[in-house]
């Protein structure tokens, strides 16, 4: 018995040996799994029910909650006699938003308040494991025509005709427009960096994307995420976010682009360049240990950044 015992040490202290000594092979995959379960963009709706259509989903549409019934909402305008009449227009995509795998719908509605004005929005419906949970709406236009809806690569993109900013209202409308969202949180917000960046990694939480002149010499648009906080194994958070940017960009022809690489403790930054275009990947990170004459030491917060764009010219 002593003599098994022994030898199941033995194998246990081997185990754990290759385990440490292999690390930096598998604690990244490990941990860009464990992220990839995650919803990266929408947090679990507590005391809420929420409903198995969309159709019958609360959305709000200029600040204002609407909610639904088979599509339909009529809501009174205190002293008068006109109503909101919101409408399900149809014009539906299907695809994942949020990078959850899991398929969430885009549609248009129309709103009009009485006058001649007939408002189009879009919105989406995020399916969580108890239903549809509604986002905000994004004014497309009055009286535009739309065109098509699609979900492609975590991007929701309508295609719509609106007038010139000389025509009347009369007018058919005649300009082709595109509209390019995502989802930050469960809000639709402009998604402006090049196709090629998205979907965003996953596991993180995205902000809104802001227009950017990058070190005086790009101009273009840059999201930033949500700290993740507390980690203590900074390659096995960051390494995930560098590999999954070489590997998606690289097969889709982008190139390296040496002359922006840079580094320091807990900093990183790749671009890359196809044509004329650039994607910068990076992340920053703020150690909680460690003096002032001492390098730092985790636990830290990482960021991560995604810059798309141009020279300026």
């Amino acid at each position: 018995m002593i003599k098994f015992i022994r030898i199941l040490l033995l194998v246990l202290i081997i185990i754990g040996i290759g385990l440490l000594a292999t690390e930096k092979l598998w604690v990244p995959s490990v941990v860009s799994w464990i992220l990839s379960q995650q919803k990266s963009a929408v947090t679990p709706v507590t005391g809420v029910v929420l409903p198995s259509d969309y159709k019958n989903g609360t959305y709000t549409l200029d600040g204002q909650s609407v909610t639904l019934a088979n599509g339909d909402s009529e809501i009174a305008v205190p002293d008068s006699a006109s109503k909101v009449v919101t409408k399900y227009f149809g014009n539906e995509a299907i695809g994942d938003l949020n990078g959850d795998s899991t398929p969430d719908v885009a549609f248009i509605v129309t709103q009009n308040s009485g006058g001649s004005g007939t408002f189009y929005y879009v919105v989406a419906a995020v399916k969580m494991s108890s239903g549809y949970l509604g986002t905000n709406a994004v004014l497309l236009g009055d009286r535009v025509a739309p065109q098509t809806t699609e979900i492609k690569n975590g991007q929701l993109i309508v295609n719509y005709a609106d007038r010139k900013a000389s025509d009347p209202m009369t007018a058919k409308p005649s300009v082709g427009v595109s509209k390019y969202l995502r989802l930050s949180g469960a809000t639709l917000v402009a998604a402006n960096l090049n196709a090629d960046a998205y979907p965003l990694y996953k596991g993180i939480q995205w902000g809104a994307e802001s227009a950017k002149v990058y070190e005086k010499k790009f101009s273009g648009y840059q999201v930033t995420s949500a700290p993740i906080v507390d980690i203590t194994d900074l390659s096995a958070v960051s390494m995930p976010f560098d590999s999954y940017y070489k590997n998606k960009l690289e097969s889709a022809g982008w190139k390296v682009d040496n002359a922006l690489a840079a580094g320091g403790p807990g900093a990183s930054i790749t671009g890359y360049k196809k044509g004329s275009d650039y994607i910068i990947a990076s992340y920053t990170t703020k150690f909680k240990a460690g003096g002032v004459n001492e390098p730092g030491q985790c636990p830290c917060d990482i960021s991560f950044s995604v810059f798309s764009g141009s020279l300026v010219k």
